[in-house]
């Protein structure tokens, strides 16, 4: 199997025209500004509730969950509703607090982004734990049409997709492969089965059900490879089996723990648990972000852009810019299975360099009174 390399791209794009039908991107397209390595256009909120489970679940998983929703507030010269919805997985023993600097970016681009918690310090087997996604969508299409809810309005259940870190990938992927209506899924350094959870009915392997649904996917890995994304069960068991089209951002100076920001003295039993990079948390996260966004929207909008001969639409000739820059600076490598690669368009509006590649866990360390801010990425 042919793999195509992204490498350092040099020369012009040849795609010039594109739909641009995805509420805030359009918009943005129509003020020139769509560039998915910058906080989109939208302002964020979010709401805490709670899942109450079908009664058949109470015995082997919980009564309830506890949910996070971010919610994306737009006016309308920059995006109106109904949103895409992301639904994205918590790593092992995670919290949704911990994600805040990816969903909100992703929040921040319009869409409504759904996390849950499991009880603390019980662990569930993978197909367990999914039994509560069924619910979790017809909760979510109830508020929808619910006068009143915060939600009322806002989702476009038929822009449905999955997300997920660690394991929250490997649910994201197993639930992907299952569903139909799930459009799309990203995958943020994904761990299969490992020597604490070998593949069995109750752990399934993920790369596996990949390979067998034949569904493109996007991805991004970590290239500090420790205990917690083990040789064997990482990213690359499932870019192995992704099938052409897919998408594959490895980020060098990450580890495994660093797109989790649970405060100062966490992050770094994290970070000595799983490794710590050269990058920052929020250099991560935007990192991860660029290429997540320009995948879903690929994805949702243009999903024949770049095979035979169609045109890349203008904000993923931005992203392909951005690419350019990155993979220059030397913090991330991209790829594109089996597909001709596209050539870089110079001057992009996202030719940005990330900054924050040291001091950016104590500066987080710092903080008080809630998550830091998302800082913007000099041009």
């Amino acid at each position: 199997m042919t793999i195509f390399y992204m490498g350092v791209l040099s020369t012009f794009l040849r795609a010039t025209l594109g739909l641009l039908t995805m509420s805030v991107v359009a918009a943005q397209a129509a003020n020139g500004t769509v560039d998915f390595s910058q906080p989109g256009p939208c302002s964020t909120a979010s709401w805490q509730q709670t899942l109450h489970l079908p009664p058949e679940l109470h015995a082997t998983l919980t009564n309830t969950l506890d949910l996070n929703i971010t919610i994306p507030s737009c006016d309308s010269s920059k995006g109106l509703p109904p949103f895409p919805v992301l639904i994205f997985f918590n790593g092992f023993q995670a919290r949704t607090s911990h994600y805040h600097l990816l969903v909100q970016r992703i929040g921040s681009w319009g869409f409504v982004v759904a996390q849950y918690n499991t009880p603390f310090l019980r662990i569930f087997n993978d197909t367990i734990e999914l039994k509560a996604f069924e619910p979790l969508v017809d909760w979510l299409v109830g508020q929808n049409d619910k006068q009143g809810s915060p939600l009322h309005g806002l989702l476009d259940m038929d822009q449905l997709v999955v997300g997920g870190h660690s394991r929250g990938a490997k649910l994201a992927t197993l639930v992907f492969a299952e569903r139909p209506d799930i459009r799309a899924a990203y995958l943020v350094d994904p761990v299969d089965n490992t020597k604490q959870s070998p593949e069995s009915p109750e752990f399934p392997s993920a790369a596996k059900a990949l390979a067998a649904c034949g569904r493109e996917v996007g991805i991004t890995g970590a290239g500090l490879v420790g205990s917690c994304n083990p040789e064997g069960s990482n990213y690359k068991m499932f870019w192995a089996v992704a099938v052409n089209g897919s998408w594959l951002s490895v980020i060098p100076g990450a580890s495994h723990s660093q797109w989790m920001d649970a405060g100062c003295i966490m992050n770094k039993g994290l970070d000595l648990l799983c490794g710590r990079g050269k990058l920052g948390r929020r250099a991560i996260n935007e990192l991860t972000a660029a290429p997540m966004l320009a995948w879903l929207y690929k994805e949702l909008k243009a999903p024949d852009a770049g095979q035979d001969g169609q045109p890349w639409p203008p904000p993923l000739q931005a992203f392909f810019g951005w690419v350019v820059a990155q993979e220059e600076a030397g913090r991330l490598a991209f790829e594109i299975k089996e597909r001709e690669v596209p050539e870089a368009m110079p001057d992009s509006n996202g030719a940005a360099v990330v900054e924050g590649d040291e001091g950016d866990v104590e500066e987080l360390c710092g903080a008080e009174g809630g998550p830091p801010a998302v800082y913007a990425l000099r041009k």
